[in-house]
């Protein structure tokens, strides 16, 4: 039996899924004997799969024959079978590890289980990927390191990996070793990471001199007798990423001997969880750069630049007209990300991956930091270079996110969007406009959306953010009323340049030049009442961020309520009874406490608020001062 079924090519990793579903009013728990019963029926499955006796045997109509002819005819490129059972239960106390099935099957077969607790983890881990145990004693090949320093909450340790091991550990692990590294990898197409596969094929034995190795981190590492390395907790290489997946592709693709490759690890432990993505952000500022890294490229471990990436694989945009499907906008957090997403697709797969995420619709760190410039009335910094943008954003970024981060919710993604479909619209009229000059357009197209801005500002009013989004356009008059300002303000612009015997992009770089168009559109230009009547009412900043703090304040209320919700009838009553009978806590707090598992029988209408429910999580933690856990296992 199988329910489902993935296959990277890249890899040549088959993955088959099976569910153990439950529908029990109580959470039961998925044994050891569940396990192996649930791996034996995957493998069977598989077994029969590659018969072609099976195939013929079963009716093409049936539910597994696409699934069974696809792994028949994948059969012989398949080197690993992955098998993982997904269940509504709640993973056994007593199962400690997912032991080996006996088989005769020619491949490798690994085992994973999602179960409740598991998924519950993910959803809540905000943006955090679940922890990634590595046994170096698995792939047989140990690290050798020497201690090089220890400061404050950092040890260092200088180390020398083998090619192959590296290449393993990709393999197995795969983007999960690279998501604290400021990009993807950047394909073949950088000239540095073609050096890299030249020396792979050519030079092996040189590739430790040549190549400037990897940096990375990792929260625990287990030891040897012989300070040798043998595991890790947590391993992220924040810098030589390009180094990782070349070794791993070439070996692959070209099927490279690595045998001979040596690579220098630097390796951090990082005992300080709170000041970890501070510090892998600063150990990737400063480590050694193969491919040049920009500003942009640091600042992408900041919470903001995960919530917004976060958004965006979760908001699906609604259909543009005359079109069935929705699609989602692609925030490259990760510069190379779009490209890497597709890197390991068939071409059916990657059709498909395209029209749920159009290359149009990708988001970069840099079209955010333009964005906020423009809409913020400085299009003269938008169009001064991307890093400059982005330098300026990320100071409003880190401002407002101490203080007001709740305003960065869905409702500011879809704004974001909406404000990069205004600009995108003009940027098509302005290019498209054979009477402007090749280097003002960007600067005509950043300075129209500006003033546009700035011209209904006037009457308190802004553009219909929501109506934007909800239609992934802009209506008509809107986008006529933008054609027209684009042409009055670069006739004024290139007059000005004029008189002044400058060139126009040079003199539109200036806030003086913004400041000059911006009084003469305000004293003469007049947006048409058509165009005003599709424009909302402007709201005060203050209290759009209110507003946020609310839709933030019922997220987490919701999100409080589910944890403990969780904890199921049978943990409440135990809790309430043996806080009654052992006096830990007093008959306000647990009159307090009670309020949970009487919503859940249904003797309350009303959820308790957040102050309550925050009151309620902590007198359950502080339970352990007593030896008992509420939490340990939920």
């Amino acid at each position: 039996r199988c329910d489902g079924y993935d296959f990277n090519e890249l890899k040549n990793e088959l993955s088959l899924f099976i569910v153990d579903y439950s529908s029990a009013t109580e959470l039961e728990r998925l044994t050891n004997t569940d396990i192996e019963r649930l791996k034996k029926a995957v493998i069977q499955f598989y077994e029969n799969a590659c018969d072609h006796r099976f195939l013929q045997g079963i009716d093409e109509s049936h539910d597994g024959y696409e699934m069974a002819q696809f792994i028949y005819d994948k059969r012989a490129q398949i080197r690993t079978l992955k098998i993982l059972i997904v269940t509504n239960k709640q993973l056994s106390l007593k199962v400690k590890e997912v032991k080996d099935t006996e088989h005769q099957l020619p491949i490798n077969i690994t085992y994973d289980v999602w179960d409740l607790t598991r998924f519950y983890q993910l959803a809540t881990s905000k943006g955090h990927s679940e922890d990634i145990e590595i046994d170096l004693t698995d792939l047989g090949q140990a690290i050798p390191a020497l201690p090089a320093s220890q400061i404050d909450s950092i040890s260092s340790y200088l180390c020398v990996i083998q090619g192959n091991t590296l290449a393993d550990l990709y393999e197995r692990f795969g983007a999960k070793l690279l998501e604290s590294n400021v990009r993807s990898f950047l394909q073949f197409r950088a000239n540095i990471n073609k050096g890299i596969r030249k020396t792979i094929q050519t030079a092996p034995e040189k590739f430790f001199s040549y190549n400037n190795g990897i940096t990375a981190t990792a929260d625990e590492v287990t030891f040897d007798d012989q300070n040798h390395i043998v595991g890790f907790k947590n391993l992220q290489i924040v810098n030589g990423g390009q180094t990782t997946v070349a070794l791993y592709q070439t070996r692959l693709t070209n099927k490279a001997d690595l045998g001979q490759i040596r690579v220098q690890m630097k390796l951090n432990l990082i005992e300080d969880k709170e000041q970890q993505d501070e510090v892998v952000a600063a150990i990737s500022r400063f480590a050694n750069s193969q491919n040049k890294i920009n500003d942009s490229d640091f600042f992408s471990n900041h919470p903001f630049h995960r919530r917004f990436e976060e958004q965006s694989k979760r908001i699906w945009s609604p259909a543009k007209a005359g079109e069935l499907k929705q699609s989602k906008w692609f925030y490259e957090r990760a510069r190379g990300s779009y490209l890497n997403a597709q890197a390991n697709l068939t071409t059916a797969q990657k059709k498909a991956y395209q029209t749920e995420h159009p290359k149009n619709q990708m988001i970069t760190k840099t079209d955010l930091a333009k964005l906020h410039l423009i809409f913020d009335g400085r299009p003269y910094d938008a169009v001064k270079g991307a890093e400059i943008a982005f330098r300026n954003f990320s100071e409003y970024v880190v401002k407002i996110w101490t203080d007001q981060e709740q305003a960065f919710n869905d409702e500011y993604f879809k704004q974001c969007v909406a404000q990069l479909i205004t600009l995108q619209t003009v940027k098509d009229s302005v290019y498209a406009n054979k009477s402007f000059l090749g280097n003002t357009k960007a600067i005509v197209s950043a300075y129209t959306v500006a003033l546009f801005v700035e011209l209904v500002n006037e009457d308190f009013l802004e553009l219909d953010y929501a109506r934007i989004w909800n239609e992934q356009s802009l209506a008509d008059g809107v986008r006529s009323e933008l054609v027209k300002l684009s042409v009055y303000i670069y006739n004024y612009l290139d007059i000005q340049a004029l008189n002044l015997n400058m060139a126009l992009l040079s003199y539109a770089k200036s806030q003086k030049a913004y400041t000059a168009v911006k009084e003469d559109c305000l004293a003469k230009y007049q947006v048409s009442d058509v165009v005003k009547r599709q424009m909302k009412k402007r709201f005060s900043q203050e209290e759009k961020v209110k507003e946020g703090k609310r839709e933030q304040k019922i997220d987490n209320e919701l999100e409080l309520m589910t944890h403990l919700i969780n904890l199921g009838a049978t943990k409440w009553a135990d809790i309430v009874g043996q806080s009654q009978q052992n006096g830990w806590l007093t008959p306000t707090e647990l009159k307090l406490v009670q309020q949970v598992p009487r919503y859940m029988a249904g003797q309350l209408t009303q959820t308790p608020n957040l102050k309550q429910l925050q009151k309620i999580e902590a007198l359950l933690m502080n339970l352990e001062d007593h030896d008992y856990y509420v939490f340990e296992n939920a």
